[in-house]
């Protein structure tokens, strides 16, 4: 099995990083994955991550909780400074701060909240493109990143599989 999907693997390897953001040649053994960590309670979820030493970290969603609930299921989306702030909290918590100082990497995407309200879409267009440049700040994402020049923030990571242990 192995051999058959090592084989289909580098079949494609041409077409996979030609459309990936970022190739790592590095060795991986571990990536932890999280979501759904507010800004304003505990984080203790980054000493218990930090202590399985990942090489990779990846967001899937929910970093942060910007929105206001003005009823009850209904809420507003955050000024484009409060989305900053909030964002500016948690990657300055001291928690979340220790955890950047290792060699994790980091990466991840948005869902909801991360641009803006709870179950809502990214249906305005110009407020989008602005909380997508403050998240891809907060990831630390390169400003000649391709994530920054198409909408949305979708990521394209290409790990060598001879690299995965």
């Amino acid at each position: 099995y192995q051999r058959r999907v090592r084989g289909l693997l580098s079949a494609t390897l041409p077409l996979l990083v030609a459309g990936a953001d970022f190739v790592d040649e590095t060795p991986i053994e571990k990536i932890s994955f999280a979501s759904c960590s507010h800004q304003n309670k505990e984080q203790p979820l980054w000493s218990e991550i930090a202590r399985w030493d990942p090489d990779y970290f990846i967001w899937l969603g929910d970093a942060v909780y910007t929105d206001t609930r003005v009823r009850p299921f209904s809420w507003k989306p955050p000024s484009i400074a409060r989305y900053s702030e909030q964002l500016h909290k948690m990657k300055t918590s001291h928690d979340y701060q220790s955890f950047q100082k290792r060699r994790t990497k980091i990466v991840g995407v948005w869902d909801d909240h991360d641009y803006g309200v709870n179950d809502g879409g990214a249906s305005d267009d110009l407020y989008t493109a602005a909380v997508q440049d403050i998240f891809l700040d907060f990831l630390d994402e390169p400003e000649e990143s391709p994530r920054r020049k198409r909408r949305g923030c979708t990521a394209h990571i290409y790990w060598e599989p001879e690299k995965i242990e």
